[in-house]
């Protein structure tokens, strides 16, 4: 179709990123950083937020609940993930989850979108990976791709565990 007057085309839009990255390349970083890292927002507490429990009893099981039934697998997903990706029969499968994960941060992180909604098109993926973990019988990988993947589990999981003090004051209401 027609451009639309006013509204930037993809050209434009790529010259505005790499301008932005040319003048600040640690501030574009920062940023970016900053948006991918809201994907993986923990939020439980959210959810405590606006649930409504009649007594101190309810309110203390929606917080179990909470914790449990959502934070709690959300952040497996994320750590077991990695290791997932390397431990899988089928490696080439595998791949492509990584590559949609990661092709859906960039592009959020691009968009200067970020949070919990965002994450939805490649959070069946991170479950799936870090289903293989939980399933066992899994190939042998390089030494290298496990040590890898090691790395990439253990900052997932201090990017998660920096969360935990705000997670845990969540509370809901009664």
């Amino acid at each position: 179709g027609t451009p639309t007057p006013g509204v930037p085309n993809s050209g434009q839009i790529l010259g505005q990123l790499f301008e932005a990255f040319r003048r600040d390349p640690a501030g574009f970083a920062g940023t970016g950083a900053t948006y991918a890292r809201a994907l993986f927002h923990v939020h439980g507490d959210r959810w405590l937020q606006s649930y409504h429990a009649g007594t101190a009893e309810g309110a203390a099981a929606a917080k179990f609940i909470a914790h449990a039934a959502i934070d709690l697998p959300f952040m497996a997903s994320v750590v077991l993930a990695p290791l997932g990706a390397v431990l899988a029969r089928r490696s080439r499968e595998a791949a492509l989850l990584v590559a949609w994960a990661v092709l859906v941060v960039m592009l959020s992180t691009l968009s200067t979108y970020g949070g919990v909604r965002y994450r939805s098109p490649f959070e069946p993926h991170l479950i799936a990976l870090a289903a293989v973990v939980l399933a066992g019988g899994w190939r042998r990988p390089y030494r290298t791709a496990v040590l890898a993947a090691g790395v990439a589990a253990v900052a997932l999981a201090t990017m998660l565990a920096v969360q935990l003090p705000r997670v845990a004051s969540g509370r809901a209401n009664y």
